[in-house]
């Protein structure tokens, strides 16, 4: 599987291996007591660094969701979890999760090289591949120098830009913002769930050893603790290859069916019973009606999702679908049209071009969870194929004289909107957030608290509470609506507590029935989940038992007895 003088092989580890470090220590680090996070980060490291954390500061055994306490998690924790047992023994938590994210990053940039030669033959390719999935395809190069708020008016602009071009549906563009290097910044486990997707092909579908073989099992036993949505892939690509020209249907099959079998613990321990991220439904077009279309007025809906797409992955496909049929062996005589036609699509290569365009539509027609955008892991891959067929393409164009300058002119419009997409990574700002001994509700939550304990708050800002290793009832809507909870139902009980419409003894027995230990108040934030808060029910009904600034920790054990 791995040849021994490729040499390009072992630069491309090289430069992926420093250019994972750069992203990934870049953009987030401890200092002098604060976790200081890039802007960019901000939101989904509101969820990773409490999921951390309970495994590091606090007990979560068997898992719960930090930000969602008192039911069973419903989301792949595997990776977070490791990062937090390395912290747990004495690593810092941006050593630990910099250098797991690096690591998943530069498994990735490789094991795209490595699946592009099994599929082109082709060192400059799979080196381009590469590159490519670095420097993303989108036309954001139109949103940077034409249109949006984030254009530049002068060349020299280009290098301070701190802003994406777009980021729909957050922001009402059709440019969306799930192609960019901010994907894998911010999911970090997403470019280490890839790698084992990737790796796991290699080791059973282009390997012959028995060792190769355990090891692509393994990981997809593993894999639906990593992450659900690539378990899926990597099942759907072997279900495919199945259907291959290939020697390997037994093997195939054989390790379908025991990976399938012993991943099923996770499978069903993370199973959501009420819908959520397990959901289907039909769902035409993605994310392209999503947003005003304010910056390109389009009224035609099938106009409206070619535009979509055209400005979000660019020329890619057309990119792929040349590289698909350079690799077309006219000579080859066949008895009739039905083989040629089963050649053409069911080889070794061009199985890869169909297992592509396959995820690519499925995602365009079924909905895989209750937030439409989740469906963009598997764009994710699907662009990570095409761009293997694209790389070739332009491989093949190089090679001929006369074609030259359009291989060129193709690898520069595939790749202006992911180097300008590099500057507001490189410019980006930091937010500061106060760790344990810099803040008193911090050190006392760690000091004076359970390991174990929950919080019913009263207040979106509880991040000392969860940043240090405890479990909140209920944290940011969209985290526990997005995995499938009953929000609405969680809401209205909390709706009648914090606006002192029950009696403290339904309170008592609602908290204590919920295993909530505290009440954490913040008494200069009037209002959560869309109600008032009375801070004089909680003064007048419980025993606090710390205070610091604006926060009020009551005790539900005491008041409650």
């Amino acid at each position: 599987m791995f040849e021994k003088q490729d040499k390009a092989l072992f630069l491309v580890i090289i430069f992926s291996t420093l250019f994972s470090i750069w992203l990934m220590f870049s953009t987030f680090k401890v200092s002098d007591g604060e976790l200081l996070i890039d802007t960019k980060l901000w939101g989904d490291f509101q969820s990773h660094i409490p999921l951390i954390r309970s495994f590091s500061y606090g007990e979560n055994i068997p898992p719960e969701y930090p930000l969602y306490s008192n039911e069973q998690i419903r989301y792949h924790f595997l990776f977070y979890m490791i990062v937090g047992f390395l912290e747990k023994i004495g690593i810092s938590i941006d050593l630990a999760l910099n250098t797991l994210s690096a690591f998943g990053m530069t498994g990735m940039l490789s094991g795209i090289y490595l699946l592009g030669k099994k599929i082109t033959h082709s060192r400059l390719a799979s080196v381009l591949a590469v590159v490519f999935t670095i420097l993303n395809s989108s036309f954001s190069w139109i949103y940077y120098f034409f249109i949006g708020g984030n254009r530049v008016t002068e060349f020299g602009e280009i290098y301070r830009i701190t802003d994406w071009g777009g980021f729909g549906p957050y922001k009402d563009t059709v440019l969306s913002a799930f192609w960019t290097l901010n994907i894998y910044t911010n999911q970090r486990h997403l470019a280490f769930a890839f790698m084992l997707v990737i790796f796991a092909v290699l080791f059973i579908y282009y390997s012959k050893s028995k060792v190769s073989l355990i090891a692509g099992i393994l990981i997809i036993a593993l894999l639906p603790w990593f992450h659900k949505a690539a378990f899926s892939i990597l099942i759907g690509i072997l279900v495919a290859l199945i259907f291959s020209i290939s020697q390997s249907r037994k093997r195939l099959i054989l390790t379908l069916v025991v990976g399938i079998a012993l991943s099923i613990p996770g499978i069903i321990y993370l199973n959501n019973p009420d819908g959520g991220e397990g959901a289907f439904r039909i769902a035409f077009g993605f994310l392209y009606n999503s947003t005003s279309w304010s910056e390109i007025p389009l009224e035609n809906n099938f106009l409206r999702w070619i535009v979509y797409w055209i400005i979000n992955i660019g020329i890619l496909p057309i990119g792929a679908f040349l590289g698909w049929v350079f690799m077309q062996k006219p000579n080859l005589k066949f008895k009739n049209f039905f083989d040629k036609l089963h050649f053409s699509f069911f080889n070794n290569q061009s199985i890869w071009f169909l297992i592509a365009a396959a995820l690519f539509i499925v995602t365009n027609i079924v909905a895989f969870s209750v937030e439409v955008g989740a469906n963009h892991k598997l764009i994710n891959f699907s662009i990570i194929i095409f761009n293997i067929f694209a790389g070739f393409a332009i491989s093949k164009l190089l090679k001929n004289y006369f074609l030259i300058p359009v291989g060129f002119a193709f690898f520069f419009i595939l790749i202006l909107g992911g180097v300008l997409d590099i500057f507001p990574i490189l410019n980006d700002r930091e937010y500061s957030i106060e760790d344990q001994k810099n803040n008193n509700l911090a050190q006392w939550v760690i000091n004076e608290t359970p390991k174990d304990s929950s919080f019913f708050n009263t207040t979106y800002d509880y991040s000392n509470v969860v940043y240090n290793g405890r479990k909140i009832f209920y944290g940011w809507d969209y985290f526990n609506w997005s995995l499938g909870y009953d929000v609405e139902s969680r809401k209205e009980i909390i709706q009648a507590t914090i606006n002192g419409r029950l009696e403290k003894s339904d309170v008592c027995e609602y908290l204590e029935g919920n295993s909530l230990d505290y009440i954490l108040v913040n008494e200069s934030d009037p209002e959560f989940v869309e109600t008032t808060v009375d801070i004089n029910y909680f003064r007048e009904n419980f025993i606090q038992e710390f205070g610091s600034g604006n926060f009020a920790v009551y005790s539900v054990s005491d008041s409650c007895d």
